[in-house]
């Protein structure tokens, strides 16, 4: 689903004495009560700089406003954030405070290891070949000019050893925001994890930077799921015209799930698998991901309530109405009869607020026609800790949509349709299925899901 950004500042370090003896990395743990993050603080006598490696999130600008032999006062402007401390026994003993709420906050010398034992290591069982991929920029129904306009994808070809002609390819598509070939997220490499294990088993795969990303061009403003379903689109058209392949399928990850549906729909998809893609419509899974993820914070089930009640009545005026140009006015004509704390209904005023491209489309699009036009064989998992799709509600909505066969038509036999207990929206074994811990997970990916993804598309062969 979409993530959230971190903007990083550039900031010039204010006069101060750096001693050596603070200068370096400092890590710790931040103790937010429902979750911990890892936290490092790296001081040089060029820049200050924070990285939060369980959000993903490096080199966030900081100010030296002191230094001295034992003590030392930073501020982060861009997370509104700062840090004091005292240096005692060499670990940094100190507070972090964020709009107004103070943190304990140790940090000793060093940084953080992230472990992700997953991630592939050589000797590798394939070759890997650099391709790049020119997108139409077109409406693939219409031919009309698409609003983000063509570009081209860079990606990694993997071709297992002893591959023969007419064999099977998997096109992996990444879930919401730009990311690059491997899916990166905190360290983890999810999409690299699966080519290598598909290429164990023989299955070859083509992975590519979204548009704007690492060597991918493209603009990136205004697109919405359906302009990236047309960069898919032409990543299969691709390996088709190679000549070298038999079945050509997507394997999407959440958006990219979604989008799996969108091009099999199209007759131009021979299997699709969906690593929690929704299949409801976007504004649906909004308000449970909100509704999961305010319950999972602890926050009263009455304001839960009241604030998804308001929530799907601002999207469903987005979709069907004129919002009100005042968002204080539309907020009180839209929360009628609801009682909701200030933070919440500052929340609802920056939804009302927002009109990016991409939310707008996602929170209208119903996938339902092109899930239940999707003639092809279909593997649609989930995590029951999953906060950001709710997989109860949405394998639910696979099952009923999904065709039956009819007369000759068996490729229904092939669906894999299944819950996994325990994992999150990244299927990692989890505690809570917060975003908050993606990071803290060295696991990239569930051994089950692996071995069921590696066993499922080697029956279809």
């Amino acid at each position: 689903m979409k993530k959230l950004a971190i903007m990083t500042m550039a900031m010039t370090l204010a006069t101060a004495s750096l001693a050596d003896n603070v200068r370096g990395a400092w890590s710790g743990n931040l103790n937010l009560g429902v979750a911990s993050l890892h936290i490092v603080i790296n001081i040089d006598k060029d820049k200050v700089s924070l990285d939060s490696p369980d959000q993903g999130a490096y080199g966030i600008g900081a100010t030296l406003k002191y230094c001295s032999a034992d003590s030392v006062a930073i501020e982060i402007p861009a997370l509104q954030a700062g840090y004091t401390a005292r240096l005692t026994g060499g670990v940094l003993k100190g507070t972090f405070t964020q709009a107004g709420q103070a943190m304990a906050l140790d940090l000793k010398p060093g940084g953080v290891d992230l472990k992700r034992p997953q991630t592939p290591k050589p000797p590798f069982a394939y070759t890997s070949e650099e391709v790049k991929i020119t997108t139409p920029g077109t409406d693939p129904s219409t031919g009309k000019a698409l609003t983000a306009g063509g570009a081209q994808l860079a990606g990694t070809l993997l071709i297992p050893a002893h591959f023969a002609k007419g064999g099977t390819v998997v096109v992996m598509v990444s879930g919401s925001g730009q990311q690059n070939r491997d899916e990166e997220l905190f360290g983890h490499k999810p999409f690299w994890v699966i080519a290598d294990q598909l290429a164990r088993h023989g299955i070859a795969s083509l992975r590519y930077d979204d548009r704007g990303v690492g060597g991918s061009t493209g603009q990136v403003k205004g697109a919405t799921t359906y302009d990236n379903m047309s960069d898919a689109l032409a990543v299969v058209d691709y390996l088709r015209k190679q000549g070298r392949f038999g079945k050509i399928g997507i394997l999407g990850h959440s958006e990219g799930g979604t989008i799996g549906y969108m091009i099999a729909a199209r007759k131009k998809a021979d299997f699709v698998v969906s690593l929690a893609g929704p299949a409801l419509r976007g504004d649906s899974i909004l308000v449970m991901q909100n509704r999961d993820m305010l319950r999972a914070a602890g926050v009263d089930s009455a304001s839960v309530s009241a604030y998804c009640t308001a929530l799907s009545r601002i999207f469903e005026y987005k979709r069907t109405a004129r919002m009100e140009a005042d968002p204080e006015l539309a907020l009180a004509t839209l929360t009628i009869g609801l009682t909701l704390p200030e933070p919440l209904k500052a929340n609802l005023i920056e939804v009302i607020k927002s009109h990016d491209a991409w939310t707008d489309y996602f929170a209208a699009y119903d996938p339902s026609a092109d899930v239940s036009h999707t003639t092809c064989p279909v593997m649609a998992v989930g995590g029951s800790r999953d906060l950001q799709v709710n997989t109860q509600a949405n394998l639910q909505a696979v099952n009923r949509l999904l065709p039956h066969p009819t007369g000759n038509n068996q490729w229904a036999r092939y669906h894999f349709v299944k819950e996994y207990q325990g994992l999150n929206h990244l299927l990692q074994p989890s505690t809570t299925g917060m975003p908050t811990e993606y990071g803290q997970i060295e696991t990239t990916l569930s051994e089950d899901v692996l071995a069921d993804l590696c066993q499922w598309l080697s029956e279809l062969r």
